[in-house]
């Protein structure tokens, strides 16, 4: 088995004539390091981690077959540690230097501050309100994504389920108020599920999210087909996963 030592990354290959079906930043599940991440992909090559020490197993989609990848992690000896992360003030500052610099910094600091006044007074101009950039919610950016693939996407790929579990996980983490960035698909789902009946849900929206991350998660790493019907009806139940949530007053007031 090869070995690697934490911190460092693991590079890796599908079979010769195979793609690698993965996209950088996915988070591989892995029993001992479950968020292995994807840091480069280029056609059958890429390059995991860094992670944690541990043993990592994980399937690597190859095109049309799953590539299992075994490799173990060993921590860092300290020897190591210490000569990667040296202390502060290790390397030597010549004394001569310093007082030079702290001599040019008295003399020109009371200069600079002058003229920066001098030129503040005689600069003249209109005064604008600073450009303030916008940033959108999870439900607009939802929204977005899914008006996008109505219109244009009528045969998905895998890398679109993929967008849509995303933008469907932040959504309903916004909503709820959910910290769950860093759960698996079961983990959030078992979070989700316990809250929805708590607030007395309908079970059939808890279906229908529970359908549409399943399935996201089959096509990507199970290799499920999928058809133009599948992509349709995938996005029919977003609609009802969105509308099952109506927009926040604030929100109302925004648009």
């Amino acid at each position: 088995m090869d070995t690697i030592v934490a911190g460092e990354s693991y590079s890796g290959s599908c079979p010769e004539g195979m793609k690698a079906e993965i996209y950088v930043g996915d988070k591989l599940p892995s029993p001992e390091n479950p968020s292995v991440q994807v840091l480069e992909v280029n056609g059958s090559n890429f390059v995991l981690g860094p992670m944690k020490a541990g043993e990592v197993i994980v399937n690597i989609p190859c095109d049309s077959s799953f590539q299992k990848i075994s490799f173990l992690v060993n921590e860092m000896p300290p020897e190591a540690a210490m000569n990667r992360y040296a202390p502060l003030g290790s390397e030597k500052v010549e004394y001569p230097s310093s007082i030079y610099i702290l001599i040019a910094v008295i003399v020109l600091s009371p200069v600079l501050a002058f003229l920066a006044y001098y030129f503040k007074k005689k600069k003249v101009t209109l005064k604008q309100a600073p450009f303030k950039k916008i940033k959108k919610t999870p439900r607009e950016l939802l929204e977005e994504e899914l008006k996008f693939f109505e219109t244009n996407v009528q045969l998905p790929e895998s890398h679109h389920f993929h967008t849509l579990y995303k933008r469907i996980r932040k959504f309903i983490e916004k909503e709820l108020n959910l910290k769950t960035r860093s759960h698996t698909t079961q983990e959030f789902l078992g979070t989700f599920r316990a809250l929805a009946l708590q607030q007395s849900a309908n079970q059939t929206i808890i279906s229908q999210l529970e359908y549409l991350l399943r399935t996201a998660d089959d096509v990507r790493f199970a290799g499920k087909t999928f058809t133009a019907d599948l992509w349709k009806d995938y996005l029919q139940k977003t609609h009802s996963i969105i509308l099952a949530f109506p927009p926040k007053v604030e929100e109302v007031k925004k648009k």
